[in-house]
């Protein structure tokens, strides 16, 4: 029996009895040992799905919310030649963590003993789940957001409760008691994903004062410049995630996360510090102070093409962007279905992120700032889209 049907039947979740008549004597046999497996595994597991569909082979990439510039030359070849001299035969030490946390702490002015480096920032986001969720634990999201919150809680076996966001994508203006009301810890993603708009400030830090673990998801935080790092000292309850994927190390994985130190102290025990980094990540952080200047320019100039891509969107007859502090901007399509408009730009090499799948976003596209020249194909090829689908029409 291959693989894809027993997939199916696992799936499908048919009894040995009901699939008989569907094989043949020589695979019963076969059967009955995968369906005792399947039966094995947790259900939350099997039920687990890809949240979004990544295209290859395309020529303008504005999906993932990569920068579109990969580090410069002289930078490379200085961690490069780091690497040359470093035994791969060897784990990191815990010597080395404890210096390049330390360089780490002096580059973003925050207590070293408040630091736990990430192996991205989704390793925090587990880290978190993981310490304060499990079996009988309930975590608040709101949503639409960063669709791993879900993920993670499923894998942590925490129950998830659903909050909705307001028409303006803003945490609703409730009694804040109702929203906390039987949870054990909530996420936050501020700005937030896919949405890219920046939280109520007050909101927030009445959220905190409940005194519930809360992790605030900053992962674009150099877009913002808004944090709530120095409530850390105030609320041992708060842990800020962060990442250096969205300004320009997605190939690399790597972040930090900013708690108290017994937070912190939990989180390095989870993971097995040093031994879940590996030497690329020590090697650029040990050389982390010659990205400060060049990472400061291309997020001004990030900021500066997504101000003028919101305004060329805002251009466009059936086109609804929302204001964004990120490095991408969501928009609304009404004239046509998102799928239509993702798939037709598929075709013309451009990928961006359909969100009509997404819980609130049932018409909503989302778009990567790119460069100069792929914003521009971008906007040709959405203007193309729509006048050959009003052109299909008639």
């Amino acid at each position: 029996m291959d693989y894809k049907r027993r997939h199916e039947l696992g799936q499908n979740r048919l009894s040995p009895i009901s699939c008989m008549a569907s094989l043949s004597l020589r695979n019963c046999f076969s059967y009955f040992i995968f369906y005792n497996m399947l039966n094995s595994i947790r259900k939350e597991i099997l039920n687990l799905k890809a949240n979004f569909r990544i295209k290859e082979g395309v020529s303008v990439k504005l999906d993932q919310n990569e920068t579109p510039w990969d580090i410069p030359e002289r930078i490379k070849e200085k961690i490069l030649e780091d690497l040359r001299l470093t035994p791969f035969n060897r784990y990191p030490t815990l010597t080395e963590y404890h210096s390049i946390r330390k360089k780490l702490a002096e580059y973003i002015n925050i207590d070293e003993d408040k630091l736990f480096i990430s192996h991205g920032c989704d390793q925090i986001i587990f880290s978190f789940l993981l310490t304060f969720g499990g079996k009988g634990k309930k975590v608040l999201i709101f949503e639409p957001t960063y669709p791993l919150y879900r993920h993670f809680a499923l894998l942590s076996g925490t129950e998830i409760k659903e909050v909705l966001l307001d028409e303006f994508y803003s945490i609703p203006r409730e009694e804040a008691d109702k929203l906390v009301k039987d949870v054990d810890l909530i996420i936050i993603a501020n700005p937030n994903n896919p949405t890219g708009n920046l939280q109520n400030k007050e909101i927030i830090i009445k959220l905190m004062d409940y005194q519930i673990p809360i992790l605030l998801d900053e992962a674009y935080f150099n877009y913002t410049g808004v944090t709530f790092a120095e409530y850390v000292e105030s609320h041992e309850n708060l842990v800020i995630g962060r990442s250096f994927s969205k300004v320009f190390l997605a190939g690399i994985r790597l972040g930090y996360s900013i708690s108290s130190p017994r937070i912190r102290e939990i989180f390095e025990t989870i993971n097995f510090t040093p031994f879940h980094l590996n030497h690329l990540n020590t090697v650029i952080l040990k050389n982390i102070d010659l990205f400060g200047e060049w990472i400061e320019k291309k997020v001004q100039c990030i900021s500066s093409r997504r101000e003028e891509l919101f305004k060329n969107l805002e251009e466009i007859e059936g086109v609804l962007p929302y204001t964004s502090f990120t490095n991408f901007i969501l928009f609304r399509v009404e004239n046509f279905s998102a799928n239509y408009v993702y798939e037709k730009l598929i075709e013309k090499g451009v990928s961006i992120r359909d969100l009509s799948g997404v819980r609130g976003l049932s018409n909503h596209l989302r778009v990567t700032v790119g460069t100069e020249e792929e914003n521009k194909i971008f906007l040709e090829k959405l203007q193309e889209v729509f006048y050959e689908g009003s052109e299909r029409d008639f």
